[in-house]
């Protein structure tokens, strides 16, 4: 997760299962990439996460990658592979 973006503004934690995007049913990670597709940048989402025990609806605002400059300092791009559901 790269500091500052999106998910780190909206406070997501490594480890966060994404279980719904909105009221959509999140089972796999292109299930996730899929359904963000039909939104634009600045769109307002909410995702359905599973923090340990808990559940959550964390609000999120849409960036563009485009927009993030990994290149200054020693920040570097890490992927974030988020866990989903798997009922």
């Amino acid at each position: 997760m790269l500091q500052g973006g999106p998910a780190d503004k909206a406070g997501l934690q490594t480890g966060d299962v994404v279980e719904q995007l909105n009221d959509i049913p999140i089972s796999t990670f292109g299930d996730l990439v899929g359904n963000l597709l039909d939104f634009a940048p600045e769109d307002r989402v909410v995702l359905k996460i599973r923090r340990g025990e808990q559940v959550l609806d964390v609000p999120v605002v849409l960036g563009n990658w485009r927009d993030l400059n990994v290149n200054q300092g020693n920040q570097r791009p890490t992927p974030l592979m988020p866990r989903f559901n798997e009922r």
